[in-house]
């Protein structure tokens, strides 16, 4: 189990700090929020190597963005600094400069790390 320093590097790590500036972007645009949610949807997260134990939390981070978009309720104040959060980790999830390459052997450990950590987290606020 990973300690709460190495969590805490990883949401501090240039790439995710990358995925946190992409969403400020992507937090204002439904159109290219709703492409993030494409790829994060064409990724394969029930393939056992990729993401299966987080799946349910990446599929509701996608619904609940989905409903947020549909509403036009993407900046309303309390959730936005949620949204963002969501949007980075699923940001994260489909970059290909995330802290691991996915390609790796345990690529897809920081992905499930930062899928736990932050959508878990807000998830559960929300």
């Amino acid at each position: 189990m990973p300690t709460e320093d190495a969590v805490g590097r990883l949401l501090r790590s240039p790439a995710f700090t990358r995925s946190r500036r992409a969403a400020l972007v992507l937090q204002d645009d439904p159109v290219a929020l709703a492409e993030l949610l494409d790829l994060v949807r064409l990724q394969q997260i029930d393939d056992g190597a990729r993401l299966s134990d987080a799946a349910p939390l990446v599929r509701s981070a996608v619904s609940w963005l989905e409903a947020a978009v549909e509403e036009g309720d993407l900046g309303r104040q309390g959730h936005l600094a949620r949204r963002r959060l969501v949007i980075a980790a699923l940001h994260y999830v489909v970059s290909v400069t995330d802290v691991i390459p996915d390609n790796a052997p345990g690529g897809t450990v920081d992905d499930v790390l930062v899928v736990r950590t932050v959508l878990g987290g807000v998830l559960s606020d929300a």
